[in-house]
């Protein structure tokens, strides 16, 4: 098979005897999204990609690193640790199939050779990960500091931590490109705040503070809400990495207000539209969902479509992980909801009726 050319569209992930998964088989759009519970496997499905990348696996049969370094994206301990129910006469495969000018696919197992845990690459699986941009952002991102030393470098890549975004930023500032005020903009469009700065602190330009302005008082971004500085490094990373780049995202809605939860359903699809991003997104945040169905519902929004948007219920059972696309129509109506999937807010308000009825006929 004839290798891939230009940029690389992740189009199904396969997982079989991987963490929580027996079996996982879906398709991925511009924007996936992965909702579900505690411990049903969303995070597994990031992870996967990530154990690919940190192997940096090209062809054969190799040594797999299951994470320890510093630079790994995760650590994922050891093969009993990876397999299915923990046990090591499985198997373990990672297949992908993506879009490069052509249709390509390829897969990864992962098992034992010689008494020693290898990954075996098939396809041209290794030339994807050694070639595409892909680009992850953990769960937590770092806190922010009072101020910022420029040690006149420019980052190549956003840490999964985030932690050299302000890095990112000042160097946005001092070239005079539209990064900083590509982020500032949307942190306000997502009512954060009404304005967001960078600026050095010294007349040489070597210290910065970060401050964001709400309402009429301006404060260094350190002593405001965690949330902005936790989304801060979402919405800079989808303007930072490379057009056509893969995105991997946890969690981008941690600490937000569910106004600004909704919004990121915004961002994110202006990004994929607009800079071609492909995002795979690991959430719990109702609030986004409901924001996607009112942009699927609205005829205007003709890029909120099914083929660009793929969404998946995950649930944890005594099999395994289970999963089961969104069915959403073209009214935004969700025609699958699982019960109690976001907890049970109905039930909660009827219940709530219910004991209040009974309280004003005892007269208590």
């Amino acid at each position: 098979m004839r290798q891939p050319t230009g940029p690389a569209i992740l189009a199904q992930i396969s997982l079989r005897n991987f963490k929580s998964w027996q079996e996982l088989n879906i398709d991925l759009g511009s924007l996936t999204l992965l909702f579900g519970p505690n411990s049903s496997g969303k995070s597994s499905v990031i992870q996967a990609l990530l154990l690919l990348m940190q192997t940096e696996s090209k062809s054969s049969w190799q040594s797999i690193n299951f994470g320890s370094g510093t630079s790994d994206y995760v650590n994922l301990g050891s093969y009993r640790d990876v397999v299915f129910g923990h046990d090591t006469t499985r198997e373990v495969m990672i297949g992908l199939r993506w879009w490069a000018g052509d249709w390509y696919a390829g897969s990864a197992t992962i098992g034992y050779e010689n008494d020693e845990v290898q990954l075996k690459v098939e396809g041209d699986l290794g030339h994807l990960i050694a070639n595409s941009e892909i680009s992850y952002l953990g769960p937590l991102r770092q806190y922010p500091q009072r101020s910022y030393l420029w040690s006149g470098a420019t980052p190549k890549k956003i840490e999964p931590n985030g932690e050299n975004i302000i890095a990112v930023l000042i160097a946005s500032e001092r070239s005079g490109d539209t990064l900083h005020r590509d982020v500032a903009e949307w942190l306000v469009r997502m009512g954060l705040v009404d304005a967001f700065s960078v600026a050095a602190l010294d007349k040489d330009r070597r210290f910065y503070e970060t401050t964001v302005k709400i309402g009429d008082v301006t404060s260094a971004l350190v002593d405001v809400g965690f949330g902005i500085s936790q989304v801060l490094p979402v919405v800079t990373a989808l303007f930072f990495v490379p057009e056509e780049s893969i995105v991997l995202v946890e969690q981008p809605e941690l600490h937000l207000h569910p106004s600004a939860q909704a919004h990121l359903a915004d961002l994110f699809l202006h990004v994929a539209e607009m800079r071609k991003l492909q995002l795979i997104v690991e959430s719990h945040s109702e609030h986004l969902l409901r924001r996607l169905q009112r942009r699927i519902a609205e005829p205007e929004h003709a890029f909120a479509a099914p083929e660009n948007i793929k969404m998946y219920f995950c649930q944890p059972g005594k099999n395994g992980s289970t999963i089961q696309p969104v069915e959403v129509d073209e009214y935004g109506q969700i025609r699958n909801w699982p019960e109690n999937f976001f907890g049970d807010i109905t039930g909660d308000l009827e219940k709530m009726a219910i004991a209040a009825l009974q309280r004003s006929r005892d007269g208590r």
